[in-house]
Formats: C-alpha cells, structure tokens, sequence
C-alpha cells in the first residue's frame, strides 16, 4: 500500500485496463489494475484519473511499475493520498491474472462462508420451529438478527414477540 487507506468495502474484483478513463465499463467496488502504458503525463491529467476512479466507487487502483514506469507517478501518488484512495504498487514480474485470480478465490470463499452462515441460522430456525413452534422461532431470529422481532396474523393481532413491554412491541399494539 503506497497511498490511502485500506480497502475496508468488500471487493467486488479486479480488472486490468490501461485505459484513460475505464469508468464506463466498471460498476464500482473493482481493484483497477494498470501499467500506465495509456495513462497521460500532464500532472493535472493524472490527477483527474484518480477522481474519475474514485467518484466511480473504485475500490482501489493498483499501478504495476517496471513497464511504461519505473516508479508510480507522483501526482498518482499525491492524488490517491489526498482522497485516501488506496494505492497498491504491483512490481513487474506480478502478473494480473494472479492478482484477479487471488481476488476471484477470496470472492468465491466469502461467499461459501455466507452461504454456510444462512445454513447454520436456517438448522437453528427449523430447530427451534419443531422444539418450540412460533415462540421459538421469533426467539432464535431476535437473537440472531440482534433486534426485536414480532409476529402479526391477518388481523394484527400479535402471535408472538421476542420483547416484553415497549418496544416494538408497543408499537405494532
């Protein structure tokens, strides 16, 4: 990290473009990989790159050195510090693909943790269901959910709440 801070959004990929303006092909949340090679070499210019990245909801932008330059451009550099837009230095002999393809895994494994996560609170919620019916379930999804929760018939009437008195309980009677 050579600049800004650290990526604390999840990152929704990394994508290699040289070109000077990439934002219409980007949805936001990408760690932009570029070698410079169609980067202009007017300060203001490099600056405003840094802006359009950045205002396109960019998640970082990592510059591979050793090709059109030996070291990140210093308006880069200054422009990325001054809108703690995080910078990587990615030296020559990393290719991209191993960038994207480590982004692409961490990716893949967040999403096997959520899906494993919404396994274990469903087994939890069925558990609960077949043990203690409604009751049960508004517990384990209050507890869960760290809220209140309540359950309403057709008629509004309450059928079952994780609160006692106030609440949100007072708000649905």
């Amino acid at each position: 990290l050579v600049a800004g801070v650290p990526v604390r959004e999840q990152l929704t990929w990394a994508h290699a473009s040289d070109l000077v303006d990439p934002t219409p092909w980007l949805t936001g949340g990408e760690l932009v990989l570029t070698t410079g090679i169609g980067l202009p070499r007017a300060a203001g210019e490099q600056h405003a790159y840094v802006g359009r990245l950045a205002d396109a909801g960019v998640a970082g932008l990592g510059f591979g050195v050793g090709v059109r330059y030996a070291a990140i451009p210093a308006p880069i550099v200054a422009a990325c510090s001054e809108r703690k837009f995080p910078l990587l230095e990615v030296p020559l002999p990393t290719p991209f693909i191993a960038i994207t393809q480590a982004v692409a895994r961490r990716i893949a494994q967040q999403e096997v943790a959520s899906l494993q996560q919404a396994l274990t609170y469903q087994r939890r919620i069925s558990r609960s269901a077949i043990r203690t019916g409604l009751a049960g379930v508004v517990s384990v999804l209050s507890k869960e959910l760290r809220c209140e929760a309540v359950v309403l018939d057709e008629y509004a009437a309450v059928m079952a709440s994780s609160g006692r008195q106030g609440g949100l309980l007072e708000l649905v009677r």
